[in-house]
C-alpha cells in the first residue's frame, strides 16, 4: 500500500520561521520575536503577535502544531507534529492569504492614533484660547493665567508636531502598500 505524502500550504514568513530556520517547541512569543528579527520593517510588536497567533491557530487546526499547556498562557509551548515533519510544506501565495487585514489594521491605528490627536489638539486650542479672553478680562491674574497659557501652546505645539507626523506616516504607508 502506496501513502500518499500531504501537501500543507504555509505563509511564506512562518515557513521561513519553522522550516528554514527549523523552529520547534516555542511560544508564542518566541516566535513572535523571531518573526520581528527577521521582518524588521513590521509595525509592533502587537500586530506581529496577533499574526504569530493566527498563524499557529491555522496550524493547530491542520494537525502541523501540538499545543502542550504550560502553567501560565504565556508559557504554552506550539510543537511540530509527525504530520508536520512527515508533509510537503509549500509556500502560500501572497494572493492566496488574507495579508491585507494586516496593512488595513496599520492604517486603522494610524488613523485613530490621528483622530485622537487631532481632538486633543482642538481641545488645547480651545484652552489657549480661553486662557487669552480670561487674560482680558482679568487682568489681576495676568501672571498667572500667563504660565497656563504658555503651558497650553507649548501643548498645541507638541500635539501639531504628532498629528504632522501621524499624517506623514500614514500617507506614505498608503503611497508605499496601497
Amino acid at each position: 500500500m502506496i501513502v500518499e505524502k500531504q501537501v500543507f500550504k504555509i505563509n511564506e514568513k512562518m515557513h521561513a520561521l519553522l522550516i528554514v530556520s527549523k523552529m520547534d517547541e516555542f511560544t508564542v512569543l518566541e516566535l513572535r520575536d523571531a518573526y520581528l528579527n527577521r521582518n524588521r520593517n513590521e509595525v509592533c510588536k502587537i500586530e506581529a503577535r496577533k499574526f504569530v497567533y493566527r498563524q499557529i491557530t491555522r496550524l493547530l487546526q491542520k494537525g502541523l502544531l501540538l499545543k502542550q499547556e504550560g502553567n501560565t498562557v504565556r508559557n504554552v509551548i506550539y510543537k511540530k507534529t509527525d504530520l508536520f515533519n512527515k508533509s510537503t510544506i509549500v509556500l502560500l501565495n501572497l494572493s492566496e492569504e488574507q495579508s491585507a487585514p494586516n496593512v488595513s489594521a496599520v492604517i486603522s491605528f494610524l488613523q485613530a492614533e490621528l483622530q485622537q490627536y487631532q481632538v486633543d489638539l482642538s481641545s488645547s486650542i480651545a484652552e489657549s484660547e480661553e486662557y487669552q479672553r480670561l487674560h482680558e478680562k482679568l487682568p489681576e491674574l495676568k501672571p498667572q493665567i500667563e504660565i497656563y497659557f504658555m503651558q497650553a501652546r507649548e501643548k498645541c505645539s507638541r500635539l501639531l508636531g504628532q498629528v504632522t507626523a501621524i499624517e506623514t506616516i500614514l500617507t506614505d504607508y498608503k503611497k508605499v502598500r496601497g
